[in-house]
């Protein structure tokens, strides 16, 4: 004879919701894959971008500088005296990233040479030195010289490297923080996950 009460004691099979399939351990394997996999490649392409950023960054202070000086020289290459230009590519040689300095006539006549000398005692290495030239040109928009920049560039892309190192760790720190965020928001979802299925029922 059949347990009346038989059905009372049998639990009710659990009723399946849209979102089951995140439950299963296979998908949660594959979800932390695909982080991991989207973090590590975010990381190349910030350093790459981050990189070419730095180079475009660092050639805009050479180009400022050289322009400058091709206009401050103009007078003194266009009179050939070699004093003013030993004096104004002195004060070029003091800035940081700058190794050496020389002015040329349009004959390729050297009128004036400064080589920075702390670069002597670092001894930069040669494929580090990037050579940017510069016309000096006189009232009349005439070429009469050429001014020759040999720079560190090195240590210019350090400078500027450092700066979006820190912006990069900046967006690191945000992107950490959102997925700890979202670490403990799945937590307290599967925590209580039976009670969000329960409200939906």
């Amino acid at each position: 004879m059949t347990d009346k009460y038989a059905a009372w004691r049998t639990p009710a099979p659990e009723k399946k919701h849209w979102f089951a399939w995140l439950h299963r351990r296979s998908v949660h394997i594959t979800a932390f894959t695909l982080l991991i996999m989207a973090l590590v490649s975010l990381s190349v392409i910030e350093s790459r971008h981050a990189l070419r950023e730095a180079g475009q960054a660092a050639s805009v202070p050479v180009d400022v500088l050289g322009e400058q000086y091709a206009l401050i020289l103009a007078g003194p290459v266009y009179s050939k005296n070699g004093d003013v230009i030993a004096l104004h590519l002195s004060r070029l040689a003091e800035t940081n990233f700058i190794l050496a300095a020389a002015v040329f006539d349009n004959k390729g006549k050297r009128l004036g040479v400064v080589t920075q000398k702390s670069s002597v005692t670092e001894e930069s290495p040669e494929q580090n030195h990037l050579v940017r030239l510069f016309s000096v040109k006189d009232d009349h928009g005439s070429q009469t010289g050429v001014l020759q920049l040999t720079v560190d560039s090195a240590r210019l892309l350090n400078d500027e490297y450092a700066l979006l190192q820190s912006e990069r760790a900046i967006q690191a720190g945000i992107l950490m923080t959102g997925l700890f965020a979202g670490c403990i928001l799945t937590a307290a979802g599967w925590r209580y996950r039976y009670y969000f299925i329960n409200k939906m029922r």
